[in-house]
């Protein structure tokens, strides 16, 4: 089976099971502390440890602990586009 890059695939266990690729953007999130952007999106795949590698950069830098609220407005139009529900 040739290997693909799963576009809106959340399930690592089905990543790997079906051998799709997987990059792992992790260090992304300290190249974007350094830059200084005003705007950045970090993508997909959810609960990989984007929040939390952000929440250590985060209590590392104020020296304190640090709370983020996070708005997953995005979720039901994505869930919906995977599901055939738009087109």
């Amino acid at each position: 089976m040739a290997r693909t890059i799963s576009i809106g695939r959340q399930d690592f266990e089905k990543i790997r099971i079906n051998n799709n690729f997987y990059i792992d953007k992790t260090d992304f999130i300290r190249q974007w502390w350094e830059e200084g952007d005003d705007v950045t999106l970090i993508t997909r795949p959810r609960r990989f440890g984007k929040t939390l590698a952000l929440p250590n950069y985060l209590m590392r830098y104020y020296g304190k602990k640090v709370i983020i609220l996070l708005d997953e407005y995005d979720t039901p139009m994505q869930e919906a586009y995977v599901g055939g529900v738009l087109e």
